[in-house]
């Protein structure tokens, strides 16, 4: 909670050894290793982009999960600029986490009611000691310990705020729609339970298998496509399947890039189009650390309603295909008619700038602090980058190692 609520300010949450480094190398070390190696590098975001992310104003919250128990921990915060260094001195205060929770409790878990889309779990444990659960498909946790896809879990829901239904305590009977979750006919998914308090894991994971019941013959499957066209706004696109229990993939594929990629091939369109599937789950993968949690979020049940932004006056296609869990096509693929984007007209609007005679924060907060109330600590008065080094030593900063890190939030 900064005293002057105008100042633009960078914060996060250090372990010892990271505290340390920053201490010995000073804050701008820090912050320019963070911006460079981690927003810019890691990330993928362009440095305005990077800076904005760094950048808070006024009062800030912030739950963040992960922490080791028992270990600790520095908050720092440090006014900085538009070039991302620091314009005051860094504030820190120290904290501990509570030590790690042990619990003794034990689940026995019995599977009921399993459907295509739903299933319900009823949880018998050994005392009233809080403990999550979940079902999540086979292969979600593939190359992590019982522990790490534990804290995966916890982690996963903490980020989009769904953990709270998948936490209980005592005997419960859970369904799947009770979770907000929609299973897909015929996969395989596991029941995940395990003892988990005040942001600590404190039993070992129990994992139980479970397979819905499949829908019909996906190569009888067929799709039928309908849109809505957007000239200045996102156009709407549905998909629904002649099977309703059909899991399939579906999406929008420029018409010229569709007829590349059947030359490429021969003019044979499976090919074809399985490169054009293959293209866009390896585009999404990056987002998710397994190409199980990639499949769950592109594949579909029932109708699909999605909207993109499409180029102006251009032909593109709507596509389907029936898939398995791992993304594979299991059907032949449906591609629709071609049609066009609607063409973009110039807007008659008019646009009026105001010319500042200043470029330094400071000053143009000083000349009008209700239309600059943010600009405050950004740019420099001789119109340099800032008070660190300069931007050709930067490539310095990215060998070194700051592995705690409190995410682009």
């Amino acid at each position: 909670r900064p005293q002057d609520k105008q100042l633009v300010y960078y914060w996060d949450v250090l372990d010892e050894n990271d505290f340390g480094v920053m201490q010995r190398n000073g804050v701008n070390d820090y912050l320019q290793w963070f911006l460079n190696a981690c927003l810019m590098g890691d990330w993928g975001y362009s440095f305005d982009e990077a800076v904005k992310m760094m950048s808070s104003s006024g009062d800030e919250d912030y739950e963040m999960t992960g922490l080791e128990p028992g270990t600790k921990y520095h908050v720092i915060a440090v006014g900085i600029n538009s070039e991302a260094y620091a314009t005051t001195d860094v504030v820190s205060k120290e904290f501990t986490t509570m030590p790690a929770v042990a619990s003794d409790n034990t689940f026995r878990i019995t599977l009921s009611e399993v459907g295509h889309t739903d299933a319900t779990v009823t949880v018998k444990t050994a005392n009233d000691d809080p403990y999550f659960l979940d079902i999540s498909p086979e292969g979600m946790g593939e190359g992590l310990s019982d522990s790490e896809y534990a804290r995966y879990l916890i982690d996963h829901y903490t980020s989009w705020g769904g953990l709270s239904e998948r936490c209980h305590a005592g005997d419960s009977r859970v369904t799947s729609a009770g979770m907000d979750e929609v299973l897909k006919p015929g996969w395989k998914y596991e029941v995940v339970v395990f003892g988990y308090q005040d942001g600590m894991i404190t039993t070992d994971v129990t994992r139980i298998p479970m397979e819905t019941l499949s829908g019909g013959d996906p190569a009888a499957c067929g799709f039928a496509f309908d849109y809505t066209l957007g000239a200045y706004t996102y156009s709407r696109f549905v998909t629904t399947p002649t099977d309703p229990m059909a899991v399939y993939i579906s999406d929008v594929i420029e018409e010229n890039a569709y007829q590349q990629y059947l030359s490429y091939y021969g003019g044979d369109p499976e090919k074809a189009m399985d490169e054009v599937l293959k293209s866009m789950i390896d585009y999404y993968a990056p987002d998710f650390r397994s190409r199980v949690e990639t499949i769950e979020v592109l594949a579909q049940v029932g109708t699909s309603d999605f909207q993109i932004n499409l180029a102006p006056d251009t032909e593109y296609r709507m596509w389907a295909v029936c898939v398995d869990q791992y993304g594979n096509p299991v059907a032949p693929y449906v591609v629709g008619e071609p049609f066009r984007s609607l063409k973009q007209e110039p807007s008659s609007a008019g646009i009026e700038l105001k010319e500042c005679r200043w470029y330094d924060g400071d000053e143009l907060y000083k000349a009008d602090p209700q239309t600059f109330a943010s600009a405050r600590g950004y740019a420099g008065g001789d119109g340099r980058r800032g008070e660190g080094p300069d931007r050709d030593a930067d490539y310095l900063l990215l060998g070194r190692e700051y592995p705690l890190r409190r995410g682009a939030g």
